[in-house]
C-alpha cells in the first residue's frame, strides 16, 4: 500500500527553509535512543514481528505475547534498524520474509517508528508511523508516509533535534502530482520499479507536521553512463502515452543542472510538461496504482 501526501495544495507549502519554530522541542517529547529505551516488552526491545500491520487497517493491533517470536532472533543492521527474518523457508518466494524497525521519537505511550517489511515476494514496504504501546499490545496510531520501493519507499532517516529528515522515492506520476499536474490514468509510469526522483521531507515530531523540502530528479535504474537521465525502453515506455515526453523534459532538467527542484523549479517542471505533453493532463488525477490518500505534505498536517 502507498501512503501518499495529498497533492492539491502541496506545492503551496513547499519549504526550502523551515520556520524558526519548526522542530522546536515539546514537553514530553524524546528522540533517538532515549525514545527507543521505552519501546520494550519483558525488558527487551519489541520484536520486529510486532510492528507488522495489515496494510488496510488503520487501527490494527498486535498482541505482544503473540508476536514475540523466540526462534527468530532480532539483530541490529547498519542503519540502526532492529530486524528479524522468518525462519520458515516455505514462506520464502524471492526472499525470506522479514520485518524491521527503528524508533525515532516518543510522546508518552506513542512512538514514532520507521519500518521496513517484506512478505517474501518482490515488495519491500517502508513506512513512517506512530504506534501506541501498552503492557499487552502495540497499536497503529497514525500513518505519515510509506510505499513499496520506487513507489513511496523511504530511506535516509536522520534525527535533528525534534525533527526527522527522510527521503521518499518518486515515480513520474508522483513527480507530476507534487508539481500539481493532473494526468490521465496510466499516461506515465507509476510502478514500484520506476525510480525517477526523491522527495526530501522534514517531519516535526513536536507539531506532528510534514513539510516537503525539495525534489531531486535522478533515474536510479539506468546505466552509469546515463548520469541519472531516463531512456525510452522498448516494449515498456510505449505503454504509457506521455512517458516519452516526460523523459525529454526530465532529461533536459538534468542536463541543464536543474535536477534539484525548489518551489520555482518544481512549478516550472510542471509547466514545461503541460506545455509539451499537455494533451493528457486534462483529466483529474486518479490513483491508478491502487494507493490510498495519505496525510498532507505541508505545514499543518497531523498524524494524530
Amino acid at each position: 500500500m502507498r501512503i501518499r501526501p495529498a497533492v492539491a495544495v502541496a506545492i503551496l507549502a513547499l519549504a526550502v527553509d523551515c520556520p524558526a519554530a519548526f522542530g522546536q522541542s515539546a514537553p514530553g517529547l524524546t528522540m533517538g535512543p532515549q525514545a527507543a529505551a521505552g519501546f520494550v516488552y519483558q525488558g527487551k526491545p519489541l520484536h520486529p514481528f510486532c510492528v507488522e500491520f495489515p496494510a488496510d487497517e488503520d487501527n490494527a493491533e498486535n498482541r505482544l505475547a503473540d508476536c514475540t517470536h523466540t526462534q527468530a532472533a532480532p539483530r541490529t543492521d547498519a542503519r540502526g534498524f532492529l530486524a528479524a527474518e522468518d525462519e520458515n523457508q516455505a514462506h520464502a518466494m524471492i526472499r525470506r520474509p522479514f520485518s524491521s524497525y527503528r524508533v525515532l521519537g516518543r510522546k508518552g505511550d506513542r512512538f514514532l517508528i520507521a519500518t521496513e517489511t517484506s512478505g517474501g515476494g518482490t515488495g519491500i514496504f517502508d513506512s513512517l508511523l506512530w504506534v501506541r504501546l501498552d503492557e499487552s499490545a502495540v497499536r497503529m496510531a497514525g500513518s505519515i508516509a510509506g510505499g513499496d520501493r520506487c513507489s513511496g519507499g523511504l530511506d535516509g532517516f536522520t534525527i535533528l533535534g525534534g525533527v526527522v529528515e527522510f527521503s521518499e522515492h518518486l515515480t513520474p506520476e508522483d513527480v507530476l502530482a507534487l508539481a500539481a499536474v493532473r494526468v490521465e490514468q496510466d499516461s506515465v509510469e507509476y510502478s514500484a520499479m520506476s525510480c525517477f526522483a526523491r522527495a526530501h521531507y522534514i517531519y516535526d515530531a513536536a507539531a506532528e507536521t510534514l513539510a516537503l523540502k525539495s525534489v531531486t530528479l535522478r533515474y536510479e535504474l539506468g546505466t552509469p553512463d546515463r548520469d541519472g537521465r531516463a531512456e525510452d525502453r522498448e516494449g515498456w515506455t510505449g505503454l504509457f502515452p506521455a512517458q516519452s515526453c516526460f523523459n525529454k523534459v526530465f532529461n533536459e532538467h538534468i542536463e541543464q543542472e536543474r535536477a534539484t527542484l525548489d518551489r520555482t523549479l518544481l512549478q516550472q517542471f510542471g509547466k514545461e510538461f503541460i506545455s509539451r505533453c499537455g494533451s493528457l493532463t486534462t483529466a483529474p488525477h486518479k490513483e491508478s496504482s491502487g494507493r490510498l490518500p495519505g496525510p498532507s505534505a505541508f505545514h499543518g498536517s497531523s498524524a494524530r
